[in-house]
């Protein structure tokens, strides 16, 4: 059994890809919206995905679990209580998922969300007691734990007693050695000090974790609701996208590059000029009206915190190469409108006669 990481450093996202290779079979865990990464690390491997895997609904990223079921004819696995539009298989606790000789099974998780699951992973060529690893999602991180008031400070409570049975009747049972690895690391929103590693273990993470050691539920959800990072505005968005089922993005648009002329015309009818140059370009001289988002793995989190989702938007880019990024960050999040970018930049604006 091999498992490779995929990092996204700009959400904190951490996806997975279990392979088998005596069958040739792979799994994927929690998948980017972006899913050719995936695609093309198959076919370079030789594998056929067979399963893709979700921990649970998504409040940070669209998922692209649906994407890559369909492209691939593999089985979406989510938590039963997920209640999605799409072709699934709900499973519950005890659930055995098979990937070849590999044996996945589930693990009812609630507290970061009511429908989480863990996927524990046995190794066939191990004969040891416990999993290899477990696939945490957004229960026990590295360092840290998901949070429980992302779906309403209502729930924060509930959902924070749940986590505690959650971490002490599920996951800190299992063997010290048995590897965590999650799908929030460094960076998330969806926790606070969440560490840099991508992978821990559970007596490292026993160890490690102050949260872990506290034994009383009321006293672990004070702790664990202290502090919490504020919630970009698109959080609320994602997990109604989620459950219906993201459209299908296929290939990241290419750059359309639009004319000085075709931007006043567009930004007057209503679109949006983001102008991803460094901050200090900005301010020293910028289309009015426009907004400073610096390209960087921040970007699409800025731009799900402070612009309108149904919004159209044009770019202005500091050279072509960040289109790609940019693109891609934007659809991660549920931005779907990015029309095209300002053909020459700030230069050909002004060119053209614009302030």
């Amino acid at each position: 059994m091999d498992i490779l990481r995929y990092d996204l450093p700009g959400l904190g996202h951490l996806s997975a890809m279990v392979a088998d290779p005596a069958s040739g079979l792979a799994a994927v865990v929690d998948p980017r919206r972006d899913v050719d990464i995936y695609l093309d690390e198959a076919a370079r491997l030789g594998l056929r995905i067979d399963q893709v895997l979700e921990t649970h609904l998504h409040n940070d990223y669209v998922s692209g679990a649906h994407e890559l079921a369909s492209r691939t004819g593999a089985r979406h696995v989510i938590g039963a209580g997920a209640g999605l539009a799409t072709p699934s298989r709900p499973v519950r606790d005890g659930d055995v998922v098979e990937l070849g000789s590999v044996r996945i099974t589930v693990l009812e998780t609630p507290g970061h969300t009511p429908e989480h699951v863990s996927y524990a992973v046995r190794d066939p060529s191990d004969s040891g007691a416990g999993p290899a690893a477990i696939f945490t999602g957004g229960s026990m991180l590295v360092g840290s734990v998901g949070r429980t008031d992302l779906l309403g400070h209502e729930h924060a409570r509930p959902y924070a007693r749940a986590m505690h049975r959650s971490l002490h009747e599920k996951l800190l049972v299992e063997p010290d050695a048995t590897g965590v690895l999650p799908t929030h690391g460094a960076g998330s929103l969806c926790s606070r000090g969440v560490g840099r590693a991508w992978s821990s273990t559970i007596g490292a993470e026993r160890l490690a974790d102050p949260l872990l050691a506290i034994e009383d539920p009321e006293r672990f959800a004070d702790a664990l609701l202290a502090g919490q990072p504020a919630v970009p505005r698109y959080f609320a968005r994602m997990r109604t996208v989620n459950q219906a089922g993201p459209r299908p993005i296929g290939v990241v648009p290419t750059e359309q590059p639009l004319a000085a002329a075709d931007v006043r015309r567009r930004v007057a009818a209503g679109a949006l000029l983001v102008d991803l140059r460094p901050g200090a370009d900005h301010a020293a001289g910028a289309v009015p009206g426009s907004l400073s988002i610096p390209a960087d793995r921040s970007f699409g989190t800025w731009l799900g915190w402070v612009v309108e989702p149904d919004r159209p938007l044009i770019l202005l880019l500091p050279d072509h190469s960040a289109w790609d990024d940019a693109q891609r960050q934007a659809l991660r999040v549920g931005y779907e409108t990015i029309v095209g970018s300002l053909e020459g930049g700030l230069a050909a604006w002004q060119a053209a006669g614009g302030d």
